[in-house]
């Protein structure tokens, strides 16, 4: 007893008369419940018998050098003004922990920082690694983790019990949940924001995120759990739910884990494998339908008459710096292209806009540009061509494709920068008048079919009586 007594009134001398250079225990150290301890420097523990059952906030660095014995039922705060830095070369003990530093608190030791207790994210990011990291013991829970107080690197959850492991990076909150399990396990997570090195997919999928993927792992024990990500308005835009799948990384590519969206007790925005995973490694989310895209790359792309050139509007999604570049091709025939511009992804904004205008055209001559989208990995995608009449005019007429092959309908196509009403009249080589008809264009392409199947093989016209400068149009049926 009377050991103790002398090491507690030996540690709040230390703390009354060197609070500003820091406190370091080599002795007994016991805080009994209700006690504050409030340690203005770095706290440096060289011994086994620390416990504390009272609140230790910590201003400067911790390290423990140590292995701790008894967890006691107390708080330990970490409260700083900058960056503090937790070097741990044996596990640190705590009932509960707190962080309230916008600043966060850095892991650069060889051992964990062990939570019994609670850990409430109050401000703060606690920047882990593989080597020193916050593990979750059996019966650890934590309160209020958000993007501004998370844990940036990976979490250990030991227990039985359903986990939502608080990871993220980047500012972001982003968690991955596992099951209730039967018996006891240690399980390991952590969250990228990066382009995996890998984006293939084997058949089961037709494609996967390039911006963001989990690793989990089991540490020991020997039951599977289900597994649950979370996407966010960031992961991708507008899903069909019914297309995600959580994607596994098999060592050879991506594959489907049997996932859905809308098993009893989910969360909104949640995807959960169907039964207990059967492996571990890398995860992310992955579409069976190419309508839900969930890479970066061109969203939407756009080919208009501007005065008298040619202007192509694109938009691309570009989060993870997947996108390199992009090249305009262009054709009079649909087979020879050749290359207009080669323009450098910006990577600057989720959404992109851009804006190329082509004004090495010639006048009333027809045109099919394709963008073709080259991404870091060596893949390229093209978008489906599109065709345009160059034309001085406020609106052109023309006819894609020519000739037409019978049993199919002629397509008018009308560009127009006006809402414009265009009366036309079909004629065969005759003069005869076959079909009148009344075209309401609005600004942009508009495309208008009529059907010509009882029409023979000849030569036909389109005549706009009401517009001079449209020049009658001539179309040809074969066979």
């Amino acid at each position: 007893m009377n050991k103790l007594i002398v090491g507690i009134l030996f540690i709040f001398l230390a703390m009354n008369c060197m609070a500003q250079e820091g406190l370091y225990n080599s002795d007994v150290f016991y805080v009994a419940e209700e006690e504050v301890v409030f340690v203005t420097g770095d706290f440096s523990n060289a011994h086994q018998d620390f416990e504390n059952n009272g609140d230790f906030t910590l201003i400067g660095d911790l390290e423990n050098a140590a292995e701790i014995l008894t967890v006691g039922v107390g708080t330990f705060s970490l409260l700083g003004e900058s960056q503090q830095t937790i070097n741990l070369s044996q596990d640190f003990k705590t009932q509960n922990l707190e962080i309230e530093n916008e600043q966060g608190a850095d892991f650069i030791g060889q051992a964990d920082l062990e939570v019994h207790g609670d850990l409430d994210f109050i401000d703060g990011i606690l920047y882990t690694k593989r080597t020193s990291l916050i593990n979750f013991k059996p019966n650890a829970i934590y309160f209020d983790a958000s993007d501004f107080s998370h844990i940036n690197g990976p979490a250990i959850k030991e227990g039985n019990t359903q986990f939502t492991f608080p990871i993220g990076k980047n500012n972001r909150l982003r968690p991955l949940r596992i099951s209730e399990t039967a018996s006891s396990n240690s399980f390991i997570a952590e969250y990228f924001r990066a382009t995996y090195f890998d984006l293939s997919t084997d058949q089961s999928l037709n494609n996967v995120s390039d911006y963001e993927y989990w690793n989990f792992d089991k540490i020991f024990g020997s039951d599977e759990a289900q597994l649950t990500l979370v996407w966010d308005e960031d992961s991708f835009i507008d899903p069909f739910e019914e297309d995600l799948r959580i994607a596994y990384y098999n060592q050879l590519s991506w594959t489907a884990i049997n996932s859905s969206t809308t098993l009893p007790e989910q969360l909104e925005r949640d995807i959960t494998s169907v039964g207990p995973i059967q492996a571990y490694g890398d995860f992310t989310f992955g579409s069976i339908n190419e309508r839900t895209l969930l890479r970066d790359g061109l969203r939407n792309f756009s080919v208009n008459k501007d005065d008298c050139f040619i202007r192509l509007d694109w938009q691309s999604r570009e989060r993870s710096t997947f996108v390199e570049r992009f090249e305009i091709l262009r054709s009079q025939n649909g087979q020879d292209f050749d290359l207009i511009e080669s323009i450098t992804a910006l990577n600057q904004s989720d959404l992109q806009s851009y804006s190329f205008l082509d004004e090495t055209v010639e006048n009333d001559a027809f045109y099919q540009y394709k963008l073709v989208t080259f991404y870091a990995d060596g893949e390229i995608a093209e978008t489906d061509l599109s065709v345009v009449r160059t034309s001085c005019q406020a609106f052109n007429l023309y006819v894609y494709p020519n000739p037409i092959i019978p049993g199919n309908d002629l397509t008018i196509h009308v560009l127009s920068e006006v809402d414009v009403n265009v009366p036309i009249k079909i004629v065969d080589e005759l003069g005869r008048i076959l079909i009148e008809e009344d075209l309401a264009a609005q600004p942009g392409m508009n495309q208008y079919t009529i059907d010509v199947q009882r029409f023979g093989m000849a030569e036909y016209y389109i005549w706009t009586p009401d517009f001079e400068f449209v020049p009658t149009l001539e179309f040809q049926i074969i066979r």
